[in-house]
């Protein structure tokens, strides 16, 4: 599928980066998109290293979109394989390790984007990788492991920088263990060695403070401000918003993140971690590290969750070591109810239950009608826009586009798109055409009033062609 559904606007974005690697400049330190504003286009948000290996498939097979979504998938798999030997690592148990794991692919926000163009699931899955690692330290105490886990982790970081919420965690047990002077050998004394654990500590975040530094410097220079780089935090909120933002966590998100009933079990489950004696310390201080982390994370992003599902991506993590963790106190504390037949028959259920729910909202997402797709008209206008001779250097105004440029990517056009949903004014397409604007497509989003549609007559009085509802016309000089 081209990018389409929920969020085809920050879909686009992220494809836009890729195609323009592959047409314009193979230089990795200039990504851009189809949207000219600022410096032609020029901007940068996440490490742009997904949509330039994707650039360099297109250079051997031709543009295929498939490709961009093949390689989110595949880092998705891996990381899915690596949490799976990670579990196992904890809980001892294949069936158990097996479930918990594929827990996170029957959560619909998992399921949408681990095969689309955001970066948020590779990171998680990097940071997956990057866990196993760690453990391989822990266990085997070489550094060979950190080096591998902080190369990882960094590689997460600059991707999306909340994927590195978990590493914070583990940093939280290594100066708890240090407070506290661990000294039980079960608990293993791995955080004792500084030398070793000091730079991988520090690696991580070096590297991703060193990208944010230059994506900032990148987009100032280019004078755009367009990618966020900040906190949104609850406390700069008003009262509406944040009611907005729980209305719509309760009337649409809830369902897409896991299934809804498990969700509303999920604070009664932690209760119960906590309860159980016989304590592990390591396991529960990186527990609650990370519930500690995921609670500050929504604080400072709170505002993001009012139209953005996948900014919970980097903490769904969450309910699936809820789980571990619950399996893992069960067999501290009971061994012969971890190894009970009823016990496993019950995860067995709730995980099918788990995997309709993700088939059901998926398939939801997937197929709505074709006039619910935003610029479906757009998808195949290509061939039709050569043969009219809007070639693909040939700048255009996208009349009706309130976004960055989703109908300028599927065109394979550059150009300018609202941005908003204030339609262009007359003067703002004659600034247009002084940029080098040579065509004037007006969506079928485009709807003025007959008395404003005389302000435009001007720019409309060659129209070259129509293409399933969109009319497109050149501009005279």
């Amino acid at each position: 599928m081209r990018p389409q559904g929920i969020h085809q606007w920050r879909q686009c974005d992220g494809a836009s980066f890729a195609r323009n690697y592959y047409y314009d400049s193979m230089n990795f330190f200039e990504p851009k998109i189809n949207g000219i504003f600022g410096n032609n286009g020029k901007m940068v948000g996440e490490f742009p290293i997904i949509y330039y290996t994707a650039a360099c498939l297109y250079k051997v097979f031709g543009f295929h979109e498939f490709l961009l979504r093949l390689i989110s998938l595949i880092l998705f798999f891996i990381g899915l394989f690596y949490l799976y030997r990670t579990i196992l690592f904890l809980l001892k148990d294949e069936f158990y390790s097996l479930i918990c794991a594929l827990l996170l692919f029957t959560s619909p926000v998992i399921i949408f984007y681990a095969n689309n163009f955001l970066p948020d699931v590779p990171a998680l899955s990097l940071a997956f990788i990057g866990y196993y690692y760690f453990l391989n330290y822990v266990k085997t105490c070489k550094p060979i492991n950190l080096v591998w886990a902080a190369l990882i982790f960094s590689l997460a970081g600059v991707l999306k920088i909340t994927a590195l919420i978990g590493f914070v965690a583990i940093i939280g047990v290594f100066v708890l263990s240090i407070l506290f002077r661990r000294k039980n050998a079960d608990e293993n004394a791995w955080w004792k060695n500084f030398k070793h654990l000091l730079p991988f500590f520090l690696f991580p975040f070096l590297i991703s403070l060193v990208w944010i530094l230059y994506s900032k410097h990148y987009n100032a220079v280019n004078r755009t401000g367009y990618f966020l780089l900040t906190i949104r935090p609850l406390w700069e909120m008003s009262s509406d918003a944040i009611r907005d933002v729980l209305a719509q966590y309760r009337w649409n998100w809830s369902r897409q993140y896991f299934y809804s009933e498990f969700i509303k079990v999920i604070p009664f489950l932690v209760i119960l971690i906590y309860l159980i004696p016989k304590r592990s310390f390591t396991m529960l201080a990186w527990f609650t590290m990370f519930l500690a982390g995921a609670a500050l994370y929504v604080i400072l992003f709170f505002a993001q969750f009012g139209v953005h599902d996948y900014y919970i991506i980097c903490i769904l993590l969450l309910p699936v070591a809820i789980c571990v963790m619950l399996l893992y106190r069960i067999n501290e504390w009971k061994p012969q109810w971890y190894s009970s037949p009823i016990l496993r028959l019950t995860v067995l259920i709730f995980f099918g239950v788990c995997v309709y729910h993700g088939q059901y909202r998926t398939h939801e997402r997937l197929n709505a009608p074709e006039d619910e797709l935003q610029f479906f008209n757009m998808m195949d206008i290509e061939p039709y826009l050569n043969k009219i001779g809007v070639d693909i250097n040939s700048r255009v105004i996208s009349m009706g586009d309130p976004t960055s440029g989703v109908s300028l990517y599927l065109m394979n056009r550059k150009g300018w798109a609202q941005m908003s949903f204030t339609p262009f004014e007359p003067r703002d397409i004659v600034f247009f055409k002084k940029r080098g604007a040579k065509f004037l497509i007006a969506q079928t989003t485009w709807k003025p009033t007959a008395e404003k549609l005389k302000e435009y007559e001007p720019f409309m009085k060659n129209k070259i062609g129509e293409y399933k509802g969109a009319s497109i016309y050149a501009l005279t000089p």
